[in-house]
């Protein structure tokens, strides 16, 4: 019993992942699937780290990213919050994200050391495309279907956290570290792709202007919410 009790929750686990999961399953997310997703997250954290050769001993442990996924966690939480989606907890999050972990996993193939580096700056640069777009979408579908949000607010409360931790690294400058550890480049290595350097300004640029955007879709939504709430005379 015990075998198929954890059976089950691997696939609710791979459900979640591949967008097919039930709202039920969604709000019978517990302390198992959290487990799943927490191991999940740190053998892909391991990964990330495995082939670079002055990695600290804290980044080669994983611990990073299941710092990171808390923190981000937390944040999503607090900003989706207001937008009032059903059975909204930081728990139900926290393990959401972290099993949405999984794609990240082609962080673990060392294309540094197969192809040339303009080359694997191009396949670096399409994995954090390939899984920043997995976990977006994941993100999308949590919020519609387990919070019941309609779509417009849901975008917003998904690319919202984004568009924050992009203006906050260009606030602090550190957009260009953060664009050359996804490049998969360390210490003075040159960027030798313009179409990646190019891209990333582009995305961060696009960022950067949907923050205002969603500000204003925000205060017009709570003026509206607020308009409906108040009595007619």
């Amino acid at each position: 019993m015990e075998l198929k009790q954890h059976l089950e929750t691997v696939k609710t686990a791979f459900r979640a992942l591949t967008f097919r999961s039930t709202r039920e399953e969604l709000i019978g997310l517990d302390y198992r699937h959290l487990i799943v997703g927490l191991v999940a997250t740190w053998l892909v954290g391991m990964g990330r780290h495995w082939d670079v050769a002055d990695a600290t001993l804290v980044q080669a442990s994983g611990l990073v990213s299941i710092a990171f996924v808390v923190g981000l966690a937390a944040v999503v939480w607090i900003i989706a919050g207001p937008f009032g989606p059903a059975n909204w907890s930081y728990q139900r999050v926290l393990t959401f994200l972290t099993l949405a972990a999984p794609p990240a996993a082609v962080y673990a193939i060392p294309v540094e050391r197969l192809f040339a580096p303009e080359t694997a700056q191009h396949l670096n640069l399409a994995f954090v495309v390939f899984v920043s777009l997995w976990r977006l979408s994941l993100l999308l579908f949590f919020l519609t279907r387990l919070g019941r949000l309609p779509l417009a607010r849901a975008v917003v409360a998904t690319l919202l956290p984004v568009s924050i931790a992009v203006a906050a690294l260009t606030a602090l400058r550190l957009e260009d570290a953060t664009f050359r550890a996804m490049a998969g480049l360390t210490g003075e290595q040159p960027l030798t792709s313009a179409f990646a350097a190019t891209a990333w300004a582009a995305s961060r640029g696009f960022s950067l202007l949907l923050l205002p955007l969603m500000a204003c879709y925000l205060w017009w939504n709570r003026r509206s919410s607020v308009r409906l709430q108040s009595p007619t005379p």
